[in-house]
């Protein structure tokens, strides 16, 4: 073959190819957003700031930054929840589903709250790891809560952690609760990185931070203490958000043509009846920093701004009765 149209040939397969080849793999998306939530993907050229809204993908290079009075639940395509407190910075670092008990999933908590709960079990051959400054969590199937809260140090003294740069307040301690299954706590600190400090289980609880692990010697392992039921509790009430995943898996539609046999009402749109009922549209005012760069939010002064929260839809799914 004349090697001009070869080449000519082989350009326009690509050309046709990139678009689905290179698509990013949608991780999942936001179910619940409460209050102002800033947004980026970092992989992306534009690289784009905006406010996250119910609905919106979360893909790899996904930058989320909650305000100071802001949340947000994730729903990801493995059925992981994950739930971020106020005043959080939150990244996806890699995401591939593949055949899910093999996926492969590195997520980012720089600074905040976030809880997770992995639903589905990760087998030997993937892996689903949470990083914060001090420790890399690495996790099979559990609940479990990480508490990083923010320093004014943040952001003075960067370290880097493989091919990623944190920001690191040494003394700054890291807090990690399991509520069920266990997680395997990998140090971050460089006498020895990579190295796994603890296992911790159901009901237990390990602070620690950058310095400390530093100093661990081989044999020392982060001290562990275990929680009471209440205590427990109480940790997993504050971390976790209202819970509005069902909207997002399950849609209905009030204009069912289903009737109950009894009255001849229409089913379905009692059932969105129902539900609406406990949906209230409020206006309130909510407390956010000013954005110091894109993707994150100062300690700085904050300011008031005034929103609408509308009754989320639910829609295009028929709900039926058996009689």
């Amino acid at each position: 073959m004349n090697l001009n149209l070869y080449l000519a040939m082989a350009s326009l397969f690509n050309l046709f190819l990139s678009p689905a080849t290179h698509a990013a793999e949608v991780a999942g998306k936001a179910v619940n957003v409460s209050g102002r939530v800033l947004v980026r993907n970092i992989n992306e050229p534009s690289g784009e700031m905006h406010f996250l809204k119910v609905g919106d993908p979360v893909l790899a290079g996904t930058l989320i930054n909650t305000g100071s009075t802001a949340s947000a639940k994730l729903l990801m395509t493995d059925k992981t929840i994950l739930d971020l407190g106020p005043s959080s910075l939150f990244r996806v670092d890699e995401y591939k589903l593949a055949q899910v008990s093999d996926r492969k999933v590195d997520v980012s908590v720089e600074y905040g709250k976030v809880r997770a709960s992995v639903n589905e079990p990760v087998g030997t051959q993937g892996k689903f790891n949470v990083r914060t400054r001090s420790a890399t969590l690495g996790v099979r199937g559990t609940e479990f809560i990480v508490d990083a809260p923010q320093s004014p140090e943040v952001g003075k003294s960067p370290i880097q952690v493989k091919n990623r740069t944190l920001s690191s307040e040494p003394s700054q301690k890291v807090s990690v609760t399991v509520v069920h299954g266990s997680v395997a706590m990998m140090s971050e600190a460089p006498a020895n990185r990579g190295r796994e400090v603890a296992r911790i289980g159901a009901g237990q609880q390990i602070q620690t931070s950058l310095s400390q692990l530093e100093s661990l010697t081989k044999s020392e392992k982060p001290k562990m203490v275990t929680l009471s039921g209440e205590q427990l509790l109480s940790v997993k009430t504050e971390a976790k958000l209202a819970d509005s995943t069902f909207s997002a898996a399950v849609s209905i539609d009030p204009a069912s043509h289903d009737r109950s046999e009894s009255n001849g009402t229409n089913s379905g749109a009692q059932t969105m009846s129902a539900i609406t009922q406990s949906v209230v549209a409020s206006t309130s005012s909510i407390e956010i920093s000013p954005p110091m760069v894109p993707g994150t939010f100062t300690p700085a002064d904050s300011i008031t701004i005034s929103q609408n929260r509308p009754i989320p839809t639910i829609a295009n799914l028929s709900v039926a009765f058996k009689k």
